[in-house]
């Protein structure tokens, strides 16, 4: 069920799904919870579980957190925006962008997936300028260039 009161459905992992069949053999019931947690709850569950409420970089523990963790490991598997978008149950994508954070590790190993700029590609852009009025620059110069690279 969702804020507004909508049903939603989202897949569950495999592992948790093996547990929840283990604890539900036993069971007479096919609620999972008794009641879903609301902010009292997660401070009590919190506590009882010796969790700080604010650790010493001052991040807070909470829905939100856990939303940014799964927001961030459904990042890191690859999933792409549209997925991570309906997993969390967001109406519209700049939703889903609040929760990502682009880590400059990710940054530095899509830069080295790049091709790496050839002769052929620096040279069309050098015909595209001179066609389009840019500064002519002629190939000899232009090869010059490139040999001082």
């Amino acid at each position: 069920m969702t804020k507004t009161g909508s049903a939603a459905t989202i897949p569950l992992h495999p592992y948790l799904v093996k547990e929840l069949q283990r604890a539900f053999v036993e069971r007479t019931t096919t609620n999972v919870f008794d009641s879903l947690p609301n902010r009292v709850t997660v401070i009590d569950d919190l506590t009882a579980a010796s969790i700080p409420i604010v650790d010493e970089h001052g991040r807070r523990a909470g829905y939100h957190g856990l939303r940014y963790m799964f927001a961030t490991l459904l990042d890191e598997t690859g999933a792409s925006h549209g997925t991570r978008r309906a997993l969390m149950r967001h109406s519209t994508g700049d939703m889903t962008d609040g929760y990502t954070v682009a880590r400059q590790s990710e940054m530095y190993e899509a830069v080295k997936r790049l091709p790496a700029p050839s002769t052929d590609i620096l040279l069309h852009d050098v015909k595209n300028r001179s066609e389009t009025g840019s500064k002519k620059v002629t190939r000899g110069e232009h090869r010059r260039d490139l040999d001082r690279l």
